[in-house]
């Protein structure tokens, strides 16, 4: 699910509570002020996190359900508080996004948790000899979890391959407008351009199959986030030879294989890479502005299952580099434009040599 998407959610919800109705969605939750008691808000969230089945979950705080109103949720920090409520979760927490939403009622704060990871565990006050406990919500009900509940979590997550970043690099590109449509518009307009290449390893105890028309990519740069076209997956290749155009072919050699039209068939841990490239329009050079400027980009990708709500999970956090060395061209009467705004890495990926966009020397 994607910020826009999640912003739409918030809006339907809010709009149903103002105008007199409750919260009724099983994965959300509304509070009319940041709680207080760190230890119970960990509980409720483990509770929404772990009964979601894997989908995203929601707290909306600032929304208050018995006033069917937006309300003011206090001065707090979320990043703050959000320290103070993780503490409480053993080993793992739900991975969080705030989002603050502007409604025609005001703002709300938007707690986005990501529950893939289940089932989640808090930490108790120790009475009666038990330290940690596993949270169920059941309608507006919280308890403690039923062994069926926590065996379908697990069953689930084992199946959900686990995705880990090795090395990669995303590069930013300022593209001028270029060329001239049948009508004499820009055919190519301003913008920006990101072309990246991941190296990545998944671990899975169960095949699974990962359809194609369902994966999603976004590469957040400089609180930018931006969705970007349906990246290329492959397992391992060897090369076969060239076809009768002279280009190289090659087949899968490993347990993941890519079938065309159809998706990943991962069979058994083994690597894989995943590339491609995104043009975003950029008129006002506001978007190259923030390229230029930032220090960091996170490239993320979500691969949902095959008769699923899970999805595979990778988030690979970069951060900028030194521009790698360009090619020059061999003839004095040309030189490369240096395009790049700006390039970021992860585990010693370094980008293929950058050549520019090369122009006739006056």
């Amino acid at each position: 699910m994607r910020q826009q998407q999640v912003e739409v959610w918030v809006l339907d919800i809010v709009e149903a509570v103002v105008g007199g109705s409750r919260v009724e969605d099983d994965r959300v939750e509304a509070k009319r002020k940041w709680p207080t008691d760190h230890r119970k808000a960990a509980r409720q969230i483990a509770g929404l996190a772990n009964a979601a089945g894997g989908e995203a979950a929601l707290w909306i705080v600032g929304l208050d359900e018995d006033g069917h109103l937006v309300a003011d949720p206090g001065d707090v920090e979320p990043a703050d508080w959000w320290a103070q409520v993780s503490k409480y979760f053993s080993e793992v927490a739900p991975d969080l996004n705030l989002l603050r939403v502007p409604t025609p009622h005001g703002t709300v704060a938007a707690l986005w948790l990501e529950t893939g990871r289940s089932p989640y565990v808090v930490t108790t006050n120790g009475h009666g000899g038990v330290d940690r406990e596993v949270p169920w919500r059941r309608g507006t009900n919280l308890r403690s979890a039923h062994r069926s509940e926590i065996l379908r979590a697990v069953v689930g997550e084992a199946e959900v391959p686990q995705l880990d970043a090795i090395s990669g690099w995303v590069r930013a590109l300022r593209r001028p407008a270029q060329g001239k449509g049948k009508f004499g518009e820009e055919a190519h307009p301003v913008g920006v351009e990101f072309e990246y290449w991941l190296d990545a390893y998944a671990e899975v105890a169960h095949p699974a199959r990962l359809p194609e028309y369902r994966w999603a990519a976004h590469v957040t740069v400089g609180g930018q986030d931006i969705d970007l076209t349906r990246p290329s997956i492959r397992g391992p290749q060897m090369a076969t030879g060239s076809n009768s155009f002279g280009i190289p072919t090659s087949q899968s050699v490993g347990s993941i294989v890519y079938v065309q039209n159809s998706g990943l068939h991962v069979n058994g841990s083994d690597s894989l890479a995943l590339s491609g490239r995104h043009f975003v329009p950029d008129e006002g050079g506001e978007l190259a502005g923030i390229c230029a400027r930032a220090q960091r980009a996170v490239l993320s990708f979500r691969l949902p299952l095959a008769l699923s709500a899970r999805r595979a999970a990778l988030d690979a956090r970069m951060r900028r580099i030194s521009l790698t060395e360009s090619e020059q061209p061999t003839s004095s009467a040309y030189r490369y434009v240096d395009e790049r705004l700006g390039e970021f890495a992860i585990g010693g990926g370094i980008p293929y040599r950058y050549q520019g966009r090369y122009e006739k020397v006056d």
